[in-house]
């Protein structure tokens, strides 16, 4: 199958899914955002050099474990990197 006819197909499978479950709940919509959030703060951060979780988390006030959270998803989809180890805390570099 081509590619054009695969995002023909992906189209199709989407409009049904919307069709069958509706819209996102307004809650579910407002998770998003905030994750978006946070992790536009996290890689704006980031930006300025190596940081720890708990500077990080100090930095854009949020909790450490959603900072850790978001982090660690960063590093497997290779946006972020682990950097030289401060103390007990590993920081973290923007790629």
């Amino acid at each position: 199958m081509t590619e054009k006819g695969m995002q023909e197909k992906y189209k199709q499978q989407l409009k049904l899914a919307r069709e069958r479950h509706g819209k996102p709940s307004e809650v579910r919509t407002l998770e998003r955002k905030e994750h978006i959030r946070l992790r536009k703060a996290l890689l704006e951060a980031l930006g300025a050099g190596p940081k720890t979780v708990p500077e990080l988390a100090a930095e854009i006030g949020a909790d450490a474990r959603t900072v850790l959270w978001h982090v660690a998803a960063m590093r497997k989809y290779n946006e972020v990197a682990d950097g030289p180890k401060q103390g007990d805390y590993i920081a973290y570099l923007r790629k």
